[in-house]
């Protein structure tokens, strides 16, 4: 599913040359939960245990992160 993906883009009517899909999943894919977790768990994790990000008051934002109709809720710190 995900080997030798190949894709072009439009822009105001005009389509690219294809070109060969490097990185990424496919959007409103089967697999996109399960690979948006082996991906993206780990950096979310990492920014919060490191306490890196954006801080709102006492509020840290690693990151905010959604996909869909998912949001990541900002984790109040000591």
């Amino acid at each position: 599913m995900y080997v030798n993906q190949t894709t072009y883009l439009m822009w105001n009517g005009a389509y690219s040359s294809i070109f060969k899909v490097m990185i990424g999943v496919k959007q409103a894919g089967v697999s996109r939960p399960v690979m948006l977790c082996v991906y993206i768990d780990e950096l979310l994790s990492n920014l919060r245990d490191k306490v890196v990000g954006c801080w709102f008051g006492k509020f840290l934002a690693g990151a905010i992160a959604y996909t869909d109709d998912t949001v990541w809720p900002l984790v109040p710190t000591l």
